[in-house]
């Protein structure tokens, strides 16, 4: 996570959400990887049997740089590019259960700003 302006870092509860956050989006998005991995062997057919790899894969180069200090501003705009995504593809599934996305956007958005701003 990047300092504040002025020199401060930001407070340890923004750097807990952030490592909560991080790794719990990485934990989840390894598992999607390998369970959407798995069904595009097992069946190619399905239209998003390509896109579930490619999008968890995304998250979780995401959530490994968003967790890194330096990587942190461009591991948060990514991660909100990809729940994004995935917002929209749920939506367009009719899944409508799409509240931890929101609650992912939100924590980032705190971070991302607790840490100098966007």
């Amino acid at each position: 996570m990047s300092p504040r302006p002025g020199g401060v870092s930001a407070s340890y509860p923004v750097l807990f959400l952030q490592w909560a956050v991080g790794i719990v989006v990485l934990i989840n998005a390894a598992r999607t990887f390998f369970h959407s991995a798995h069904t595009l062997v097992a069946a190619p057919s399905s239209h998003h049997a390509h896109f579930l790899p490619l999008l968890s894969g995304a998250e979780i180069v995401a959530a490994m740089l968003f967790l890194i200090p330096r990587m942190g501003r461009i591991g948060s705009y990514l991660l909100l590019v990809v729940f994004g995504v995935a917002l929209i593809f749920h939506l367009l599934n009719g899944d409508w259960e799409v509240g931890t996305l929101v609650i992912y956007i939100a924590a980032v958005i705190v971070v991302r700003t607790s840490s100098g701003g966007f």
